[in-house]
């Protein structure tokens, strides 16, 4: 019997009103009779109206009684996964990807795929606290500390939980001991395609200094790409450019993982001059001229146009990486930009730091899936789970195609658990943390959080 009770609701009508209705009608329905959710999660594909978001919000607030009380998250996004599908088409992210690295300005038209979702949560064993932080571009620091800190006030959460689970373990044990954890949903990239959620992540962690482990994904950002991406929904109201912060105040186990299916190549390089997110200079010479070389060693290099070249590069598997803290585990990022003088990162990329050339394959990208899930069974010392919410990078589908569709499918057969409760986004950007190490934002990656049906105080 599982001690979480989710109700997930999908509706994929032309109409967003009447899509939000049907889907929160299933998620009630889904949810059980007389049930009160601790929380509502409501996304929907980009290709909605604008207009359209916050009615939507309010039709799902209809729907489960009017309660104002119940926090209410979620965004637009490029796609998500719910009931064992993934409703976007993903055969359409080369066209996606293609346009990405070229920065062209012009807007996709074709792209009509419709979908909505509501998720309802409750438990007798968990508290949860919202928060929002605005204007994430502008100061993305301020912005992840703001959120974290409405979510602390937001929680309501009895400490000695965490304090007789802690009685039950050794002092190493008690030292590592975090007993709050949460899912971010931040804004993905912005209209120059670079990624602020390291910033984000250095606020949270400011604030919280560690007592917190988070996990998520970026909704659709790039107002180039995506006129209508990159919103948050927050309690009723429509927001750009903002992060959210999900805590559980739990006794129930949580537990987090991540996996990128990256293979290390030999190649390493150490950024010897950057400003931001431009990178000069790469041991010590011209970065244009270094990743013109690198390359050169795979494909014949289009001296005119560099970053075709790079496209093409990185459409072959090869992508780039930093350490993790723990150097064994790689964090990959796409370069986004390729000038005569610099090219320019999609994360920041600070003087003297390492990074490295790896390689993707649908073998490896997929089999990332499964590890993943295995990482988050060990972290919460269980595999008996009552809800998996996860983030699958978009740029993951450019490597595994139509296996792509097949992310909640890996999941139930890694945990065997059949009939689980799976939900997924497709992001843009993904926060994660690598076992007992440091958040670190990055792309190209899994990362998942599963509460189980463990208790904290369990032996």
């Amino acid at each position: 019997m599982s001690l979480v009770s989710v109700g997930i609701g999908v509706s994929q009508k032309d109409n967003l009103i009447k899509a939000v209705e049907e889907a929160a009608e299933e998620s009630k329905k889904e949810l059980g009779e007389g049930k009160k959710p601790k929380i509502l999660m409501f996304f929907c594909t980009y290709t909605y109206p604008l207009e359209d978001y916050q009615k939507a919000q309010e039709v799902v607030y209809k729907i489960f009684d009017n309660d104002k009380n119940i926090p209410l998250v979620g965004g637009s996004t490029m796609g998500f996964f719910a009931k064992d599908r993934y409703f976007f088409d993903v055969s359409l992210l080369g066209e996606l990807a293609a346009f990405f690295l070229k920065g062209v300005g012009k807007i996709i038209k074709p792209l009509k795929f419709n979908g909505a979702a509501v998720l309802s949560l409750t438990s007798d064993y968990i508290n949860i606290g919202t928060g929002i932080g605005l204007e994430a571009e502008k100061d993305p620091k301020k912005a992840g500390r703001e959120s974290i800190q409405q979510a602390l006030d937001n929680l309501q959460y009895n400490p000695s939980i965490a304090y007789l689970a802690m009685l039950k373990r050794g002092a190493k044990d008690i030292t590592k001991f975090r007993p709050l954890s949460g899912f971010l949903l931040t804004p993905g990239t912005n209209s120059q395609f670079l990624l602020f959620d390291q910033k984000i992540l250095d606020g949270i962690t400011e604030l919280t200094r560690g007592t917190v482990k988070m996990a998520g994904g970026g909704t659709c950002g790039g107002q180039k790409i995506w006129p209508l991406g990159g919103y948050q929904f927050f309690n009723g109201k429509v927001f750009f450019g903002s992060v959210i912060s999900i805590l559980f105040g739990s006794e129930l186990e949580i537990g987090y993982g991540v996996a990128t299916g990256l293979v290390p190549l030999k190649e390493k390089f150490v950024v010897t001059k950057s400003e931001g997110y431009k990178v000069y200079e790469i041991n010590d010479r011209s970065a244009p001229d270094v990743l013109k070389e690198i390359m050169s060693k795979y494909l014949k290099v289009n001296e005119k146009n560099p970053l075709e070249s790079y496209l093409r590069f990185s459409q072959m598997g090869y992508i780039f990486s930093f350490p993790d803290i723990k150097e064994d585990f790689c964090w990959p990022f796409p370069f986004v930009e390729f000038r005569d003088k610099y090219i320019t990162s999609m994360i920041l990329l600070k003087e003297g730091m390492g990074i490295g050339l790896g390689k993707f394959s649908k073998e490896s990208a997929q089999k990332a899936t499964s590890d993943a899930v295995k990482m988050m069974t060990e972290d919460s010392r269980s595999k008996d789970f009552g809800f998996i919410l996860f983030a699958s990078c978009a740029a993951r589908g450019l490597i595994l195609g139509s296996k792509y569709f097949k992310e909640i499918e890996i999941i139930k057969e890694t945990l065997k658990q059949k009939n689980l409760p799976v939900f997924g986004i497709c992001s843009s950007g993904e926060q994660a943390f690598y076992k007992t190490g440091l958040m670190m934002g990055a792309s190209l990656i899994v990362t998942i959080m599963g509460i189980s049906n463990r208790l904290v105080s369990s032996e």
